[in-house]
């Protein structure tokens, strides 16, 4: 049994075109950029200028 927790998060695109959904493994090794890169674009949001944007939709309790 896995109780690891695991956030979603949603990726777009500078054209606002959905990438993908996925937790941050998921979503690093779809776009091959480290995980700190990864929480770097979460952290900026839209202020990025970034090939992507990356929000969290749903955070574990």
């Amino acid at each position: 049994m896995n109780n690891k927790r695991s956030n979603q998060y949603v990726v777009y695109d500078k054209e606002e075109n959905l990438i993908m959904v996925g937790n941050s493994a998921e979503i690093t090794e779809k776009l091959g950029i480290t995980i700190g890169t990864f929480y770097s674009y979460v952290s900026r949001g839209d202020s990025s200028n970034s090939n992507y944007r990356i929000y969290l939709i749903k955070e574990d309790e």
